[in-house]
């Protein structure tokens, strides 16, 4: 029974109001204010868990506890088909990382996550696409080990050839309780940050590639926004950018407010902006993956603003979730879809010999990991598609 199960809920709530009914029935004043504290922490912590499933933030005890501990992901267990038994696959290693922040002046804490492959001697000479993985607001780089399993996720894709070897960034994007969506404002300068620190600081310690074509950006929420932004800002420094459920003009989100709705910094910062400004020919200009879903029009609408802004200068790739909402849930659905495509923008002719994608092993049951989503469907972009078979060229650079 987790977090999320619906026992749980009752059961807190079935408990504040026995307290209540013994906070009206009992005589001692002591009691009293026990009960009335004691049913207002339950209360409040009912609605803390309401919360928490409604957006799916945690889906196990373990998953709490690992987060707030700051300990690492557990490794990936699969059942092997051939021997009947359960077979651990091979799995990556995450790593907490400080950000030194020389140009932005910003030093945080976060986490990479290295490919199995990284340690393993017949690819010691191998430098790894990067993906930054932007976390939403109020969110933290743990979000995308926690909420969403991407260390997993990635392990399970790779062991099924679906996915090569990538290295992953989890910056955080922002520090306290202010919104700061990767600007360079007066709160901080995130955007230096997130492109010249984080890379400076990467490309130092780990063994990735420093081509720009072979680094990618992929957000969630407030971190699509900013996948997004920051790609179209600094064109020649990424090759692709995926937006689970970003928002696309600076005003729709808390972006206008902290540039403070200076009308040419919101227009820079507005990626439909941005996009209509770039004339056809434009490069390099990066791919652009989007997903979004069907149950929150807010979110739909400023997809399709976007489709349309990129249509003449960009390929770009729409992904729908039947039914679902701006939630954890609805973005792990996606997120798998995301990683394929981000490897197959980002990864140069060589790797993709030594690792073809596109496949699986006839030797692994690999089960889904637990989703309140259905799976995500693809829709091409009218002139602009990307399909399966052509994505791997399809990244103008």
């Amino acid at each position: 029974m987790g977090p999320t199960s619906p026992l749980v809920i009752s059961g807190l709530l079935a408990i504040a109001v026995a307290l209540l009914i013994g906070l009206v029935r009992v005589r001692w004043l002591a009691v009293k204010v026990l009960a009335g504290a004691l049913a207002l922490v339950l209360g409040m912590t009912s609605g803390l868990v309401l919360v928490n499933d409604y957006y799916g933030y945690y889906r196990t005890w373990g998953d709490l506890g690992r987060d707030l501990s700051n300990a690492a992901p557990s490794g990936l267990v699969i059942t092997s088909t051939r021997t009947a038994g359960k077979v651990r696959v091979r799995a990556g290693t995450v790593r907490t990382f400080d950000f030194a922040g020389a140009s932005s002046g910003i030093s945080r804490p976060g986490f990479v996550y290295l490919p199995p492959q990284y340690d393993q001697p017949q690819y010691r000479h191998v430098r790894f696409p990067v993906l930054e993985l932007l976390h939403g607001y109020p969110g933290k780089p743990s979000n995308w080990l926690y909420s969403l399993h991407v260390a997993a996720i990635v392990d399970r894709e790779l062991a099924l050839r679906r996915l090569g070897p990538m290295v992953l960034v989890m910056a955080p994007t922002s520090q306290g309780n202010a919104a700061q969506e990767c600007l360079n404002s007066s709160r901080a300068q995130d955007e230096t940050f997130l492109t010249t620190d984080v890379r400076t600081d990467i490309t130092r310690a780990f063994r990735v590639s420093t081509d720009p074509a072979q680094w990618g950006l992929v957000g969630f929420s407030s971190g699509g926004y900013c996948a997004t932004n920051l790609a179209l800002r600094n064109r020649a420094m990424f090759g692709s950018a995926a937006s689970l459920d970003g928002y696309y003009q600076a005003g729709d989100g808390p972006a206008a407010r902290i540039l403070n709705n200076d009308p040419l910094l919101v227009a820079a910062n507005s990626p439909v902006t941005e996009a209509r400004g770039l004339a056809p020919g434009t490069a390099p200009i990066p791919s652009f993956w989007l997903s979004v879903g069907t149950g929150n029009a807010d979110d739909i609408r400023q997809a399709k603003s976007f489709l349309d802004a990129l249509d003449p200068v960009a390929r770009a790739t729409l992904v729908t979730l039947a039914g679902q909402g701006h939630t954890f849930y609805a973005w792990q659905a996606a997120l798998p879809t995301a990683l394929t495509w981000s490897w197959q923008q980002l990864s140069p002719p060589d790797l993709r010999v030594q690792f073809p994608a596109g496949g699986s092993s006839a030797q692994l049951v690999v089960p889904p990991p637990p989703l309140k989503a259905h799976l995500p469907k693809e829709h091409p972009v009218r002139s602009h598609p990307i399909t399966p078979e052509t994505a791997r060229s399809a990244s103008p650079r």
